[in-house]
């Protein structure tokens, strides 16, 4: 059975959370350079202007997938185009989900799952149950959450490839990186987090002793 302190899996959840958000900025900023690839360089100040005035992402790839298609519809990498569009559309539901999902805590649950992302409401529109000791179905707990960082990992340099492909035809990165690795147990993500931060910084403070 995985041991891990409550603090610590609070310090792992949190480290974990920052870094999908963290990395999501990435996979954004390489698909504003792709769309400004599309363009003439006198044009792209403007255009780098507009791009980030558009509100949400899904419109913010519309716009970059129509531009795609206009310069580079005939490239012979636009098929990579087409995979990396995919999976963006995928993943961005997963950044969705960790930026306006509600964080509870399941204090008395199995270590790994006592802090969690749970989704606002069912398909159908109705409200969540959330009470209770284990959180409901389709929550995000540590080891989910680990595993979607390691998909936008993978997601960064899918698309960054894609941006110099497009570019001179060569891509920088080795493709095997564009396959995330799998969620890491609980065990690594312990070993991880007290390596990153010590022993020492995690133990609780001892009460100091009156003279």
């Amino acid at each position: 059975m995985p041991t891990m302190k409550i603090n610590e899996e609070k310090l792992a959840f949190r480290c974990e959370l920052g870094s999908a958000i963290g990395q999501w900025g990435h996979v954004e900023h390489h698909v504003r350079n792709i769309a400004l690839l599309c363009v003439s360089p006198p044009d792209r100040e403007a255009l780098a202007i507009t791009f980030h005035s558009i509100e949400n992402f899904r419109s913010k790839l519309a716009v970059c997938d129509n531009l795609v298609i206009h310069r580079f519809g005939k490239s012979p990498h636009f098929d990579k185009w087409t995979a990396a569009k995919k999976e963006l559309t995928s993943l961005s539901a997963k950044r969705n989900k960790l930026v306006h999902g509600w964080h509870k805590l399941y204090v008395h649950n199995k270590v790994g799952r006592r802090f969690a992302i749970i989704p606002l409401h069912h398909a159908d529109g109705s409200l969540l149950h959330v009470d209770g000791e284990k959180p409901p179905g389709g929550a995000i707990c540590l080891r989910e959450l680990a595993g979607i960082t390691r998909e936008f990992h993978a997601l960064t340099t899918q698309v960054c490839n894609v941006y110099y492909l497009l570019a001179d035809g060569r891509a920088p990165l080795p493709e095997s990186l564009e396959q995330p690795e799998g969620p890491p147990t609980i065990q690594r993500i312990s070993f991880l987090i007290r390596a990153e931060y010590g022993l020492q910084f995690l133990a609780s403070p001892k009460k100091s002793e009156s003279t």
